[in-house]
């Protein structure tokens, strides 16, 4: 990729570009003009599908190596460099535009760079992209990046702010793959007292409603799904270009071939009903978790300081790292004492601390 875009020509933008891109069969070249208007996005779904997407792709390449490339077939190169898995050159064209200042702090253009750098597995670049010039919409890829980075708390507050402003993402959350590293940390007992309070609190409740038997499809496949499709059922798939993801074909669309689509189906159903029923699990762990520690702050002001100490006890069995945090959470104060002995002093220290609880 040559770095020559000329950041001077980007005030006055045309209304058109014609490209020559050459047949997928016969190799001849074909003129195609992009008209920068509300038929774009058709215009160039309707090329995607007639399998022309790698010779529009290269054709664009010619065209952003020009001096005078327009920052318009930049962006389009680069949502068309991500549909042909060329993630490292879209991240590369993206960071150039970064750098340069070009990439505007309310384009949309910011989202689809930072897809682009979360597909090369570059995830901490993904999400200072969106941080630096952050927007509510940001929040759920921002999720995203976080859990498959491991911070797994930053992850649920971004769900919680997403959950608060949309329910577009709600039903993909459960079978996201994206978030398969958060559900893990929950059942390998990772987590701390407080990520399980978030997890199961009503801000984030939104993103749990999903029933299995409301798949609608399973929504829109990402690039990571699109890529474990096996190409026997990739024509039940069409590209929604501007938005860089996928969705099943329906009856309508172009192409569309009921058994095709129901193999589509099948295949995706065994994967995405596994991850629900993770997430479900979490969910299902977290309320438990929860329960005890009610009974405990009960049994603590009922003056039962060994039954309450033995729910503790429950607790840190599943969540060790619980006992770092718990004391916060706890209202009694004979039971933040029991909790904090054994954030410090162990499974020893907290029984003779709640005999003594007990005596007194």
């Amino acid at each position: 990729m040559k770095n020559n875009t000329n950041t001077e020509t980007k005030c006055e933008e045309p209304h058109s570009i014609t490209v020559a891109i050459k047949e997928p069969m016969s190799g001849e070249d074909r003129l195609i003009t992009l008209k920068i208007d509300g038929s774009l996005a058709k215009k160039i779904e309707e090329l995607i599908d007639a399998g022309f997407a790698g010779a529009l792709c290269d054709a664009l390449e010619v065209e952003a190596d020009k001096p005078e490339a327009k920052l318009f077939v930049w962006e389009l190169l680069i949502r068309l460099e991500i549909h042909e898995a060329r993630y490292e050159e879209a991240a590369a064209r993206g960071r150039y535009l970064r750098e340069r200042k070009l990439l505007r702090p309310d384009s949309s253009m910011r989202l689809i760079v930072a897809l682009a750098h979360q597909y090369a597995g570059r995830l901490g670049e993904a999400y200072a992209i969106m941080a630096e010039n952050y927007r509510p919409s940001y929040d759920y890829q921002m999720a995203c990046c976080a859990a498959r980075m491991g911070w797994h708390s930053v992850a649920i507050g971004h769900l919680i702010k997403a959950a608060a402003i949309s329910d577009a993402n709600h039903s993909r959350c459960m079978f996201d793959e994206d978030l398969v590293p958060l559900w893990e940390y929950f059942i390998s007992g990772e987590a701390n007292f407080r990520d399980c309070v978030l997890i199961i609190s009503p801000e984030i409740a939104p993103c749990f409603k999903l029933e299995t038997s409301e798949s609608n499809e399973w929504g829109f496949l990402d690039h990571f799904d699109f890529a474990k499709v096996p190409e026997r059922l990739r024509p039940a798939i069409r590209s929604i270009f501007f938005h860089v993801v996928y969705v099943p074909r329906q009856p309508g669309d172009r192409g569309y071939d009921p058994k095709l689509g129901n193999a589509l189906h099948h295949f995706r159903s065994h994967g995405i009903l596994e991850r629900i029923g993770r997430a479900k699990h979490v969910q299902g762990i977290a309320r438990f978790i929860l329960n005890l520690f009610a009974k405990a702050e009960m049994e603590a002001e009922a003056g039962n300081m060994e039954s309450a100490c033995e729910h503790l006890r429950v607790i840190i069995s599943y969540f060790p790292n619980a006992a770092m945090d718990l004391k916060v959470f706890c209202q009694n104060k004979k039971l933040r004492l029991l909790a904090s002995e054994l954030s410090t002093g162990g499974q020893s220290r907290l029984r003779r601390a709640s005999e003594d609880f007990s005596k007194n």
